[in-house]
């Protein structure tokens, strides 16, 4: 959970942003995510366009109100950093930095079925 940009779900290999105020959504700007892989030096760019990735319309009714992006990261082997956020042009909206296996020693990272089963 953040205070701003979208609350994060890492699911082995597949991120999903959340945000559960639809009209703060702007899925028209980018979003950048960049990941290392252990044993790897190289930082693979997948970025994207929210609205390309955008997932809430398959949900059902009780997510109307959410906008989910679900991106699956390649299988390059485990998720040493993720880096992720929003931005236009060369200005940041919002980013976040992460270690997975770091966030293990901090409960408020941990996921606690917030959502429910509806995102597999």
């Amino acid at each position: 959970k953040h205070q701003e940009g979208y609350d994060l779900l890492l699911d082995d290999h597949t991120l999903y942003y959340i945000l559960t105020d639809k009209s703060k959504a702007n899925l028209d700007s980018m979003f950048f995510l960049h990941v290392k892989f252990d044993g790897k030096d190289e930082v693979v760019n997948l970025d994207f366009t929210g609205k390309s990735y955008e997932i809430d319309q398959l949900l059902g009714k009780d997510f109307e109100s959410f906008v989910v992006i679900k991106r699956e990261i390649p299988n390059n082997g485990t998720i040493t950093e993720l880096g992720t956020g929003q931005f236009i042009n060369d200005d940041r909206l919002w980013s976040y930095v992460y270690e997975p296996e770091k966030l293990y020693d901090d409960m408020a990272f941990i996921y606690n079925d917030q959502y429910g089963d509806v995102l597999k």
